[in-house]
């Protein structure tokens, strides 16, 4: 009987007080018959314990590999990971992540195992708050699937599936540097077209960790439109392999992604910055606050209990419609919510 091999490939980065869990969590699993492990550690220049703590697992596990780099960057580790790893499925867990029991089991399935891609759910956890589920959308059927990640509904990482080794291979499909958020998402987009085969499990096996470093908000110093550059590659490689993807998804993503970075200029409260991310927004897509209102669910939501706030809530209202509007000139509190109100309850689902 043939061995299957599956490789975990695990970039870190100063993660030492999770690697342990991270790694346990995959080296605890239960395999399929035929099937063998491969765990890769690839560390991007840590700067705590981490790179010893990846020596030590690696001493005391034969089928943990560690690879030591400077740092440059999680697409870079990624790669690395690949370009060693030897097994059949590529598995992708981050390094304070975790890996429930008997994920690795759903490729028992003889059907399941048949697809290039076996993709599955997440749940979100920390030490301090309850398990709950990543709520987002998902699809058995290719192209829909697609569609949803084009539109940002479903999980944008390529953690929580196993990809057929072949699809990078044959594909020429890497991580690409210096994008720094939306990375993944170009990575999944381009395997999903590639795959000729693609299958769903509704099953919450892949454990996102919110640490306390998370649950506090930051606010970014610099303007990176990463994502917006993301989504012009993705919509660069659909042309390029004749894949469709309709205007209607495309301006749902640029939406999305505007009203994402139009909420960090507003909570910076900084007009320099502000006019950054203002000019950024023009070099990479056309802006329409309408169409944000339009195409933006959580928007849309936020608007319609905002509608119904007492009059407290107005100077927020209005100063997060300037940033919006990237413009000066004033308009009434009433009447812009009347506007609001008026797209949204009157043409809403």
């Amino acid at each position: 009987m043939n061995k299957h091999k599956i490789s975990v490939i695990i970039p870190i980065y100063n993660c030492a007080e999770w690697i342990e869990k991270c790694v346990n969590s995959i080296l605890n699993q239960k395999l399929p018959n035929s099937y063998e492990l491969q765990v890769v550690l690839v560390d991007d220049g840590s700067s705590d314990n981490s790179g010893k703590i990846c020596d030590t697992l690696a001493h005391e596990n034969s089928v943990v590999i560690v690879i030591h780099q400077s740092n440059a960057g999680v697409s870079e580790a990624r790669n690395k990971g690949i370009d060693v790893s030897d097994g059949d499925w590529i598995c992708f867990v981050d390094g304070d992540d975790v890996l429930k029991d008997d994920a690795f089991m759903i490729l028992s399935d003889q059907e399941v195992a048949e697809h290039d891609i076996v993709r599955f759910g997440a749940y979100v956890f920390s030490d301090t708050l309850p398990q709950s589920s990543f709520e987002k959308k998902y699809s058995n059927d290719k192209d829909e699937y697609i569609q949803l990640v084009v539109r940002r509904f479903a999980m944008l990482g390529v953690s929580g599936a196993f990809y057929k080794r072949e699809l990078f291979l044959n594909n020429n499909i890497r991580f690409q540097n210096g994008i720094r958020m939306g990375e993944d998402w170009m990575v999944l987009f381009k395997l999903l077209v590639k795959a000729e085969s693609f299958t769903y499990i509704d099953k919450e096996l892949y454990g996102y960790r919110v640490n306390d470093n998370s649950v506090t908000r930051r606010l970014v110093s610099s303007v990176r439109p990463d994502a917006l550059i993301a989504l012009n590659h993705i919509i660069d490689y659909a042309k390029e392999n004749k894949y469709v993807i309709s205007l209607k998804d495309i301006a749902i993503a640029r939406s999305d992604i505007r009203r994402n970075m139009m909420k960090e200029a507003i909570l910076n409260k900084n007009k320099e910055f502000f006019i950054n991310t203002d000019n950024a927004l023009k070099k990479y897509a056309p802006q329409s606050f309408w169409a944000d209102v339009w195409y933006s669910q959580k928007f849309k939501h936020k608007a319609v209990h905002r509608y119904f706030q007492l009059e407290s809530e107005k100077e927020m209202i209005e100063e997060e419609y300037h940033f919006y509007m990237g413009q000066a000139q004033m308009i009434s509190y009433g009447a812009m919510l009347g506007k609001i109100k008026k797209a949204i309850l009157g043409n809403d689902d």
